[in-house]
């Protein structure tokens, strides 16, 4: 399949960016069976081989790499023109139980990667000419492990027929074997952006410092956390027992907050080395079904869960101007529900260059942070 070339430069499709947001969305709310019927297939890259082409599209299938259903998980590189890679986590979903991690009627995760290339066409990591990263390398992990990219278990159960199941909550060593081939096709950058959305926006928090050590020639780092927050106390025990995350992953989760935890351990070890960035809608849609199943049990929204997760967004802010000096949010309201005044999940890999806050993209605020100016928009439509 021709593949794009870096230089052309367009606008998005609209068609594309309306389909990604659907695709998106059904992503981590339980459609996996939408998002098969709706996405008509698919992107499918060559397999990388040799020396990457600048500009094109390759996937990295490692030798022993899986989903969650043990089907072939594979990332995606694309060799830029400058000497800066953004590596970006893509979501899906969540297994926070064994409940979960069965799945029992109810979608919690994505547990294949098929059908998942389609997040290169529009968004962050497209060669919009709005897009101030189109000229860098990306590697994309993409997500079917339900672990935020940090496992390395295996799951087992026996279902009322009594038949066996093994869930792979590899993430983790499925990220690591991506980059021992995709490292050696980068060189040595200069930046490093890590950014993630839903489910990847953790792993990005979770992940920075594994991938300083692993990119030590980039001394420009930031880190953006795209719509991702999860209140538990239990984060630790996840991490540790049912994803199996390496200990230097689970041992700073130690409150309900797994991304104030990650990045306070973070800037503990690096300081003013890493640039701290989170973005967040105000009533997130998808987030607070999630937090309201880590509540109550229930895969639901509300108008009260809804009002909840504001709340627990105000608590985050707060918690990050005390804990993390200098760190940059950038909150918005954008898709609200007429049902239940819920608001658009992620942003990153949907509309990242309109201007969202305070006139800004959430894509120039991010490039402004990479150059060493983090601000914040949006914290006044918290209230209070």
């Amino acid at each position: 399949m021709e593949q794009q070339k870096m230089r052309k430069k367009k606008k998005s499709n609209p068609i594309w960016t309306l389909l990604l947001v659907v695709v998106c969305v059904a992503a981590l709310v339980g459609g996996e069976l939408f998002f098969r019927r709706n996405t008509q297939g698919g992107e499918a890259f060559s397999e990388l081989e040799g020396t990457p082409e600048v500009g094109q599209w390759y996937s990295i299938t490692p030798e022993n790499a899986k989903s969650a259903d043990g089907s072939a998980w594979h990332g995606l590189i694309r060799k830029g023109t400058e000497n800066k890679v953004f590596v970006y986590f893509n979501g899906g979903g969540l297994s926070l139980s064994e409940e979960t991690s069965q799945q029992n009627g109810e979608v919690y995760f994505l547990s294949t990667v098929a059908y998942q290339d389609n997040i290169v066409a529009a968004g962050i990591l497209s060669d919009d000419d709005r897009n101030p990263f189109r000229d860098w390398t990306f590697l994309v992990l993409e997500y079917a492990t339900g672990d935020c990219h940090v496992g390395t278990a295996e799951y087992r159960y026996t279902d009322a027929s009594g038949t066996e199941h093994t869930v792979y909550h590899n993430g983790y060593a499925n990220y690591t074997a991506f980059l021992d081939k995709a490292l050696p096709c980068i060189g040595a950058p200069d930046a490093l952006v890590v950014a993630g959305s839903s489910a990847g926006g953790f792993a990005a928090a979770l992940l920075t410092d594994d991938l300083m050590d692993r990119i030590p020639s980039a001394v420009n780092v930031t880190t953006c956390v795209d719509s991702s927050l999860l209140l538990t106390e239990d984060w630790q025990s996840i991490a540790r027992d049912l994803w199996g995350a390496p200990e230097a992953i689970w041992q700073p989760l130690t409150s309900d907050n797994i991304v104030l935890d990650s990045l306070s351990a973070l800037r503990q070890k690096r300081g003013d080395a890493v640039k701290l960035l989170f973005t967040s809608s105000l009533r997130d849609h998808d987030m607070q079904r999630y937090q309201s199943y880590l509540r109550t049990g229930e895969l639901t929204g509300s108008l009260e869960t809804g009002q909840q997760f504001q709340r627990d967004l105000t608590d985050l802010v707060h918690a990050m101007d005390e804990q993390l000096p200098g760190a940059g949010v950038y909150l918005w309201e954008y898709g609200v529900s007429e049902k239940d005044n819920s608001t658009q999940h992620m942003i990153l890999p949907i509309n990242p260059f309109d201007n969202l806050s305070g006139g800004k993209s959430v894509a120039d605020w991010l490039l402004d942070a990479v150059n060493g100016t983090v601000s914040s928009y949006g914290v006044e439509l918290l209230g209070g």
